[in-house]
């Protein structure tokens, strides 16, 4: 079976998780088994994720590539299966919590065997294995395939008449909200406590062309109890794709069609944020060309989602509300390069605070840290997406005929896809002559134009940038130079460095302090600063 076979039923997945012993270990006990699965015992695709750790007791947030889930109590080498309405890891290295849902388990002793315990409805068939990154949990064993479909269809974005763009939009105000309907938003299966709209509305693209961009506009069921109007907050998703079905409108509806995108992983970071009692835009920043790095079309697409939600009359957005923007990694990147952007393109927002997570500051580091690593397909991924958003650059002279080939068939991927596809890709083995991607001024140039750092301007608000040290995808000393750049704009920074975890872990383990942040940015309170 091959990986896109399995993209379309990404709706139940099998754990199975051994205390203390070594994934080769766990395969080697099981391989029989899942030799008899693989042969085709199984009907319609399947997941198997087996988690091997050195550590018997986990909490409620298990830290492993985009798996969240409780724990089952066991003692050491006791093989337990959760078969539970999840997703399997977004290999980029996304991670996130089980947001509380009540998951169906199963266990049992060791000594069975693993066709023994598929009854409860978790019947599979193994179609890949990886082994991923240690990090601070362990090391992940992953047998990749996905338990038959729940999900309901939704139509992907160049399906769906909403999107469709209308003709004379050159004289419209940028920000003119030109369609909207009521939507049901979920995460991870579970409905999200707001009232919900998506609205379409004008902005100009990253080639300076007036276009029609969606953004979600979610207002919680809760009444606002805090001190003046109810704030409204920009979030930023990671959308790490070139393929519609990477945007935040389309997972927020709970689309699936492909398998987990980004954008769908921080749907749980939104609940959080709604938890909050604020209000929420979350726009569609690439755009309907999904434009991967079009730092001019972040910059519109971002700001003018703020003035249609604020334009949006059933959401009832208050003209003096404070706003904040929020967004962790390839999400930060679009908040900061909006941010930066902010004075001269929408100086009438009354910005409040901006939170930065694992930002990437500088796009070429980034690129970089994927490059050679389990999730090394990423680097296609974002080659597309130069390529689409700076086509004078002609991406494709620097590449092989190998690259050329990839980047043809990664044109509608998000980052999940293309990490399966070419695990463990080394940018080095695409280029046209040595140095072609990684030693090459051209490119870094155009690299540069979507990299915070070395774009002109800072916020005119307050900064948190919360990094981890070991961040492995977006490297700390990028994080610093951005904060010192700010700090010499004369902007109050607070830098939050966490010596525990890496980029995945950050976007969890720092949620806490983000949200504390909007929270005293939107009450007034003064800004504290490490500068």
């Amino acid at each position: 079976m091959l990986i896109s076979d399995i993209r379309r039923s990404w709706t139940r997945t099998l754990i199975v998780r051994y205390p203390r012993r070594s994934p080769q270990a766990i395969y080697a006990e099981h391989e029989p088994g899942l030799g008899r699965f693989l042969s085709g015992g199984a009907q319609g695709p399947r997941t198997i994720i087996v988690v091997s750790t050195t550590r018997p007791a986990w909490g409620r947030l298990h830290i492993g590539n985009g798996v969240g889930y409780s724990r089952v109590a066991s003692s050491p080498g006791s093989p337990q299966f959760e078969c539970l309405p999840f997703f399997p890891p977004a290999i980029a290295g996304r991670y996130v919590a089980g947001l509380g849902m009540k998951l169906p388990r199963m266990s049992y002793a060791r000594g069975h065997k693993l066709e023994q315990v598929l009854g409860a409805g978790c019947s599979m068939r193994v179609v890949k294995i990886a082994t991923l990154r240690a990090t601070v949990v362990g090391a992940i064993f992953v047998l990749v395939a996905a338990c038959a479909g729940w999900a309901t269809a939704v139509p992907l974005p160049e399906q769906d008449s909403f999107y469709v763009e209308p003709e004379g939009l050159a004289d419209l105000a940028d920000g003119t909200v030109l369609a909207s309907r009521v939507i049901e938003t979920e995460s991870f299966w579970q409905p999200l406590p707001a009232d919900a709209w998506q609205v379409q509305y004008k902005t100009i693209d990253n080639h300076g062309e007036p276009r029609a961009y969606i953004a979600t506009i979610l207002v919680p069921h809760r009444e606002w109890t805090g001190d003046g109007p109810r704030p409204l907050l920009s979030y930023q998703v990671a959308e790490d794709g070139v393929g519609s079905k990477c945007a935040p409108s389309y997972a927020l509806r709970g689309g699936l069609e492909g398998g987990p995108s980004g954008a769908y992983a921080e749907t749980g970071m939104i609940r959080f944020a709604l938890q909050q009692g604020w209000a929420l835009v979350v726009p569609d920043y690439q755009g309907p060309d999904s434009e991967l790095f079009g730092a001019q079309g972040y910059v519109h697409g971002v700001l003018d989602g703020i003035r249609a939600a604020r334009a949006f009359a059933p959401a009832a957005v208050d003209a003096a509300a404070p706003i904040g923007m929020w967004g962790y990694s390839g999400g930060a990147q679009a908040t900061a390069i909006a941010a930066q952007a902010h004075t001269t393109y929408a100086p009438e927002l009354p910005l409040s605070g901006v939170v930065l997570g694992g930002v990437v500051a500088d796009l070429e580091a980034t690129m970089a840290g994927f490059s050679g690593g389990i999730a090394g397909g990423a680097v296609v991924v974002g080659l597309v997406g130069l390529d689409r958003s700076y086509p004078e650059a002609d991406v494709s002279q620097y590449l092989n005929e190998s690259g050329r080939e990839m980047l043809a068939a990664s044109r509608a991927d998000c980052v999940p896809d293309a990490a399966l596809a070419y695990p463990f890709l080394d940018a080095a083995t695409l280029e046209a002559w040595p140095g072609s991607i990684t030693n090459n001024a051209e490119l870094s140039h155009v690299v540069r134009k979507a990299s915070p750092l070395f774009r002109a301007g800072a916020p005119a608000a307050p900064v948190l940038i919360h990094h981890a040290v070991a961040d492995e995808f977006a490297p700390i000393g990028s994080a610093r130079a951005l904060a010192e750049k700010y700090c010499g704009a004369g902007i109050p920074v607070q830098l939050a460095e966490n010596m525990v975890g890496e980029h995945g872990t950050e976007a969890m383990l720092g949620t806490a302090t983000a949200l504390s942040y909007l929270a005293d940015r939107f009450a007034a309170k003064p800004a504290a600063s490490t500068c």
